[in-house]
């Protein structure tokens, strides 16, 4: 997940930072998926692009590792890691949470709090205008909304939205990426949220 500097633009959501407040630096998140998950915080120089490891910051849930056996994504999904305006949030694939974090700096992230995604291994987070949803893989699949405050914090919408699929299409254990939800996200005018 990048963050561009006030003014700069995201290939993927050209208003999101200035739209939420003009962050003004420049980072980039990844996240470790491992059972103690972590946030790896990257500062980016504006100028050159290069990128500055500033630290690692405990998401306070669990990953679900890499299987030796099956190289590639563990998660087979998009969006695991989402920046919303001043708020970083990620998917605790292992612990079935999703953790927020406020973005204080290109260096430094705080974590708020981890929240229950009401079913098992989340994988894909979708935000728009302070409404989230974390899609969950294991078993048939399933959806927890929430809104999203301005000091991130989260608040459940309702409860767990169930995919009708006909029937379990992952294990219990990390998902077969060929088989179950991989990714939720809103169109662009954001009347539809898609799985």
């Amino acid at each position: 997940v990048m963050m561009p500097k006030k003014g700069g633009k995201s290939p993927k959501s050209p208003d999101r930072i200035d739209g939420a407040g003009g962050l003004g630096f420049s980072a980039v998140y990844g996240m470790t998926n491992q059972p103690t998950n972590e946030i790896l915080v990257y500062s980016r120089n504006a100028g050159d692009g290069t990128l500055t490891f500033e630290g690692a910051v405990p998401t306070g849930g669990s990953g679900i590792g890499q299987d030796a056996t099956a190289p590639g994504d563990p998660l087979g999904a998009q969006d695991a890691m989402v920046v919303a305006g001043k708020c970083l949030l990620a998917v605790n694939a292992g612990s079935g949470t999703v953790s927020s974090f406020g973005i204080d700096s290109a260096s430094e992230i705080r974590h708020v709090a981890n929240y229950s995604t009401g079913g098992t291994i989340p994988v894909s987070i979708a935000e728009k205008d302070g409404i989230v949803y974390v899609l969950n893989a294991g078993g048939n699949g399933s959806m927890q909304g929430y809104t999203l405050s301005d000091v991130c914090d989260m608040s459940p919408i309702g409860g767990l939205i169930k995919l009708d699929q006909g029937g379990p299409v992952s294990p219990t254990e990390p998902p077969n990426g060929l088989a179950t939800p991989a990714e939720v996200g809103f169109t662009p005018d954001g009347d539809l949220l898609v799985v």
